[in-house]
């Protein structure tokens, strides 16, 4: 993606997240207010999702600045990695806050509460109709993992308002009070499952764990280049969730210092067009060094 592309979607995104910001204020609001006086867990849940997705929204807008500023002296490799440390504390803060709503939906279930489902109701299409609004509006900027966790707090709330609208209606045809707990409990579970997955990939970039590349297609591919010989010391890591370097020996053939520049400008070009590494850096060398393992 070319920079003037990619500052164009940063707007983009700042812009949508911003009216995604001013609809959760208004939507967890106005459940919390309709939880209280309906007595309805499942919308009292759904206005704590809600709530955690305004800090959320927040802070992803935070990332995304911070990951906007020029590299210097002290961060050569720039602030990219803001938008990582937002994804992690994000999906931490989702699967925590769900674990509570399963503790609470339990006790519903066990001790069932006369619930006003009306106004329930009401408030949850209204949620409902925000958080699906918001959801349209970022989905087109979830390649980014900080965006990403974002869309996924709009996202279960999405689902969560579907489970308080069937949640009144099958109370208020069938009066089964249990109903209430039982679907927080439900979509607490669907939302831990899908935020470990961001938490799990924020703790992989942190301990630099290797990009899901194909390495040994990538030996293949470079030893078919003439003059080159193999390639081995392969280490690769992620800066962001987009972002993929490359170190590596190249061994080639002894030829004169211009030609071994051309070669190593054919190699870099396949790795960053067939391959999508952005920053590669390859160490060239005639005599082969007594470790070949890839990765060690």
């Amino acid at each position: 993606m070319h920079k003037h592309e990619h500052d164009i979607e940063k707007n983009v995104s700042r812009k949508n997240i911003i009216f995604v910001l001013i609809f959760n204020i208004i939507i967890t609001v106005s459940e919390l207010v309709g939880g209280i006086i309906s007595n309805s867990l499942a919308l009292l849940s759904d206005s704590f999702h809600n709530f955690t997705d305004t800090i959320a929204i927040f802070l992803t807008y935070i990332g995304i600045f911070i990951a906007s500023k020029e590299k210097n002296k002290r961060k050569t490799y720039g602030y990219k990695r803001a938008e990582i440390i937002i994804s992690f504390l994000n999906s931490l803060f989702l699967i925590i806050v769900s674990l509570y709503l399963i503790y609470e939906g339990i006790k519903k279930i066990i001790y069932p509460e006369e619930i006003k489902t009306y106004l329930m109701l009401i408030i949850a299409v209204i949620g409902f109709l925000g958080n699906f609004f918001s959801v349209l509006l970022l989905k087109s900027n979830t390649h980014s993992l900080n965006v990403k966790s974002s869309y996924l707090h709009l996202l279960s709330d999405t689902l969560s308002s579907v489970g308080v609208i069937l949640s009144g209606l099958i109370i208020m045809l069938f009066d089964i009070k249990i109903f209430d707990g039982l679907i927080t409990v439900l979509i607490s579970l669907y939302i831990i499952y899908e935020a470990f997955s961001i938490f799990k990939k924020s703790i992989d970039i942190f301990m630099q764990s290797s990009a899901d590349i194909d390495y040994d297609d990538i030996k293949k591919r470079i030893s078919y280049i003439q003059g080159v010989k193999g390639i081995h010391h392969i280490h690769s890591w992620l800066l962001d969730d987009n972002t993929i370097h490359f170190e590596a020996h190249l061994q080639m053939s002894d030829m004169k210092l211009s030609e071994a520049e051309a070669l190593l400008r054919e190699v870099e070009k396949i790795l960053k067009d067939e391959y999508k590494i952005e920053h590669i850096t390859l160490q060239q060398e005639v005599f082969v060094c007594e470790d070949l393992s890839c990765g060690e």
